[in-house]
């Protein structure tokens, strides 16, 4: 799809979004949504994480030390 707007002259491109806000322009929902998704962006959607009190999330850490060793085996 890329490939055939980049070869159009966009006309074609031009006039469907022309199309997109006027139909906005006129109150047509869905129009309106469009357009603020791609003014905007699209509203992040909530994660629930450890709402329920009897199974919370349990997360767990582990920290590693490790050392070089003072031999670098050449002898």
């Amino acid at each position: 799809m890329n490939r055939a707007i980049a070869q159009e002259d966009g006309k074609r491109l031009r006039a469907a979004a022309e199309r997109l806000l006027d139909l906005a322009a006129e109150g047509e929902e869905w129009a309106v949504r469009e357009l603020g998704d791609r003014l905007d962006g699209k509203p992040a959607q909530a994660i629930n994480l450890g709402s329920d009190p009897d199974q919370p999330i349990q997360a767990k850490i582990t920290v590693e030390s490790v050392r070089a060793s003072a031999d670098t085996g050449s002898t």
